[in-house]
């Protein structure tokens, strides 16, 4: 009996020893991270606008990302819309999802990455932005916000300057693409716009 165990062993064992696990991306994968803070300027209902964001992802072999970011417009677009008090009423804005991206030659000076964010918004009205002379007079009765969610596609280009290891400095551009939205007289093309953006990114690139 042992005998046998014996030759059935040396018949598996070299089976276990040749036998490779099979994965997407073959070879010693080189793993990174970044993370970056983004002001950005965009096209909305026509009028530009000021949003604040954050994006970051984990780098695959210099060369791949996969992570995520999100934006929130800081900048009164006025609406020409009023209240039933009679205060102005001014766009709000807010997106975020998953964003893939590839980078060429991560090691060059000055080079290029090329991303696309997907995920979902929110826009609509609010009467925040008005003139109030204090704080408190943020929490009126007047005060309010109405809108409704939408789907995003931003495809983006990023143009990169290497300034120490650990640091860089991108110039993008990029176009938004909004669908499934209606409120008021909006609709989805008036979320569209061309965006233009500044970021400082930090991490293992």
């Amino acid at each position: 009996m042992r005998r046998i165990l014996f030759i059935m062993l040396q018949v598996i064992m070299p089976g276990f020893a040749f036998a490779h696990e099979q994965t997407l991306i073959k070879g010693n994968v080189v793993q990174g991270g970044f993370g970056a803070l983004v002001l950005k300027g965009t096209e909305i209902t026509n009028k530009w606008g000021l949003m604040l964001g954050a994006r970051g992802g984990w780098i695959i072999n210099h060369t791949f990302s996969v992570g995520a970011g999100g934006y929130w417009l800081v900048s009164s677009i006025k609406t020409g819309k009023y209240s039933p008090m009679g205060k102005a009423m001014y766009m709000e804005m807010i997106y975020g999802g998953g964003e893939i991206q590839y980078i060429n030659k991560s090691d060059k000076l000055l080079h290029f990455t090329i991303y696309t964010l997907l995920g979902v918004g929110f826009a609509g009205y609010n009467t925040f932005r008005s003139d109030y002379p204090d704080y408190a007079s943020y929490h009126n009765e007047d005060s309010q916000l109405d809108g409704d969610a939408f789907f995003v596609v931003e495809p983006t280009i990023d143009f990169v300057l290497n300034i120490i290891q650990h640091f860089r400095t991108g110039l993008s551009a990029g176009y938004r693409f909004v669908r499934a939205y209606k409120y008021d007289t909006l609709k989805s093309r008036d979320l569209c716009g061309p965006s233009f953006c500044f970021s400082l990114q930090f991490g293992l690139f």
